[in-house]
């Protein structure tokens, strides 16, 4: 999904704000740097998980001692030492880590993916500890935790997107790193197809923007689809607990005739955008006479429109009028 040396090169685009982030502002990359920090902690943690699978298969429980030098195996320790951080009950308890941001994500939508995520940890010790060591009750549980990762971090890409659009100007780029960066943290163990779509519409050096409508979008995407990664499913997400009450039940507007050509103009429009700096006669010509997209259309034509000769009320038109006076649209273009 992310190609080779995916995290560390991350890591150092966010900080250098180059790469995946050139021409993208510092707010967008402080944040992404920052919250990546969390990802790599969290996908060393799951390598640890990976590490203490192989011990196992190998023989070795996991415990003190107990590998064949007589040194510790401590590998299933680590995942949740690197999941957790400092655990010694003091200030920075649980802080300043994935297991934070579960909890975190848990109170902004109601649910216990951390709670859950210990259950599994737990579980998953007891049969790295086993002699000899349980691979399939392991490989459960290990399983069981990511499915909770992936839930966390679906929730915080929701979180994140809605928060795009809602937010105000200055935070967008803020809210869009966090978005992104949060969803690579899981996105590798998320369904293919559903990584791939939120690969597009959040990377920043392929999107251009976040649009308004793509939190609904997103969250239709992932109710649609039935496991989002490792048994996670959409509807043990719940809502994000800032989004009001049937903000995505908005039906949208259906045409009932066919008025395609006559849509078609917003792409005469984005053609002279284009050209405009560049070559300022094609434009005047694509404003006066079109580009053919939409059909014999153009933004001249509509700009001189007579209301009143084509049959329509001009009432609320007059306005326009005395405030600009006549022609006021034609020729302030």
């Amino acid at each position: 999904l992310f190609g080779e040396d995916y995290m560390h090169s991350y890591n150092l685009d966010a900080i250098n704000c180059n790469g995946l982030f050139e021409g993208q502002s510092k707010s967008m990359c402080d944040i992404s740097a920052k919250k990546n920090q969390l990802c790599t902690t969290l996908a060393y943690a799951n390598y640890e998980g990976a590490k203490a699978l192989a011990q196992m298969q190998a023989g070795v429980s996991a415990g003190v001692g107990t590998k064949p030098d007589g040194t510790d195996n401590k590998y299933m320790d680590e995942l949740f030492a690197f999941w957790y951080g400092v655990y010694d009950g003091g200030e920075d308890d649980g802080k300043y880590s994935s297991a934070a941001v579960q909890g975190k994500r848990d109170s902004d939508f109601s649910t216990a993916f951390k709670v859950a995520a210990i259950a599994a940890m737990k579980d998953a010790q007891t049969a790295a500890a086993a002699s000899p060591p349980d691979i399939a009750a392991f490989t459960a549980a290990y399983e069981a935790y990511l499915q909770t990762i992936v839930s966390t971090f679906a929730q915080a890409t929701l979180k994140y997107v809605y928060k795009v659009e809602t937010g105000d100007a200055d935070s967008v780029d803020k809210y869009w790193g966090e978005a992104y960066s949060y969803f690579r943290c899981a996105g590798g163990l998320m369904d293919p197809a559903l990584g791939a779509t939120i690969e597009k519409k959040l990377n920043p050096s392929i999107a251009k923007s976040i649009p308004a409508g793509s939190y609904c979008s997103m969250k239709k995407m992932m109710a649609e689809t039935a496991d989002l990664g490792f048994g996670a499913t959409p509807e043990s997400l719940g809502t994000y607990k800032d989004v009001p009450d049937g903000y995505c039940d908005v039906s949208p507007y259906i045409p009932l005739t066919d008025v395609s050509s006559h849509a078609r103009i917003a792409l005469t429009v984005a053609n002279f955008t284009a050209v405009l700096s560049e070559n300022n006669a094609l434009a005047m010509d694509i404003y006066m006479n079109g580009d053919g997209q939409s059909g014999t259309r153009s933004v001249q034509k509509m700009a001189t429109k007579d209301w009143v000769a084509a049959g329509a009320d001009d009432t609320y038109l007059q306005g326009f009028v005395e405030l600009f006076g006549e022609d006021y649209m034609h020729s302030y273009n």
